[in-house]
């Protein structure tokens, strides 16, 4: 898993989009890799989130869910290093994680 975070800017989303209501403040550009009995799956799927964050109250609330709930991913069945790439378009990812904890725990 990875993500990255920017500002928002009307370049993020589709043109469909009424922003003239209320605008996100950031958009989060996610990547997920999915698990199974098998092990980890060779490819990932990304997409945009948007969020607000209310600065004075310090509450973060989701936007626009219909673009990145339903239908299929932004990034979609792509390899590890395309992703990064992909996530890298919109900022250096702020965390990154390669190894599935439920499938390797630490061992202390």
């Amino acid at each position: 898993m990875a993500a990255s975070l920017a500002p928002y800017s009307e370049f993020h989303h589709p043109s469909t989009i009424d922003t003239s209501i209320c605008v996100p403040t950031h958009t989060v550009r996610i990547i997920l890799r999915t698990t199974d009995e098998d092990g980890a799956n060779d490819y990932v799927d990304g997409t945009d989130i948007f969020i607000n964050i209310n600065e004075a109250t310090q509450e973060t609330k989701l936007m626009w869910e219909d673009l990145w709930i339903e239908g299929p991913p932004i990034f979609d069945g792509g390899t590890i290093p395309d992703a990064l790439k992909w996530i890298n378009e919109l900022a250096e990812p702020f965390y990154t994680q390669f190894k599935d904890p439920f499938l390797f725990p630490d061992i202390e």
